[in-house]
């Protein structure tokens, strides 16, 4: 009898459980990035930079952490952003500093990063994200 009862209580604790509650995981992948560069003198050149790959775990409905893969020097370190919800259905993430923001469209990303002269680069790039 009490084995009845605990295989009906997981039974329910299984069918009862939210799938919102999940984690959800996503690769992410850009098709293209290009931007600009200052040299050392101040003068600006435009320039493509490399496509990076990412792993993005939605926290919740505000929070994402974002996790670069692949060969960079910056892979392997866990960024956290905070998100918002537009009317469109879009979600914009921002980085704490705000300098590397995120818009998500169902499938699709466009993401930046501003840092500007006299040494820096900005640059923009999109891509594609699917679930591991």
């Amino acid at each position: 009898m009490q084995r009845m009862y605990r295989n009906l209580i997981m039974a329910l604790c299984i069918c009862t459980t939210s799938p919102s509650f999940a984690e959800e995981v996503l690769n992410c992948v850009d098709m293209a990035s290009t931007g600009f560069v200052w040299d050392g003198k101040g003068k600006v050149k435009d320039t493509n930079f490399i496509e990076q790959r990412h792993t993005i775990k939605i926290v919740s409905e505000t929070e994402r952490t974002i996790t670069m893969t692949g060969d960079s020097v910056s892979a392997g370190s866990p960024h956290s952003y905070r998100c918002n919800r537009n009317p469109d259905g879009s979600i914009e993430c921002h980085n704490l500093a705000g300098t590397m923001p995120w818009l998500f469209y169902r499938n699709t990303y466009t993401r930046a990063f501003l840092a500007g002269p006299p040494t820096g680069h900005i640059w923009v790039a999109y891509g594609a994200c699917t679930k591991f």
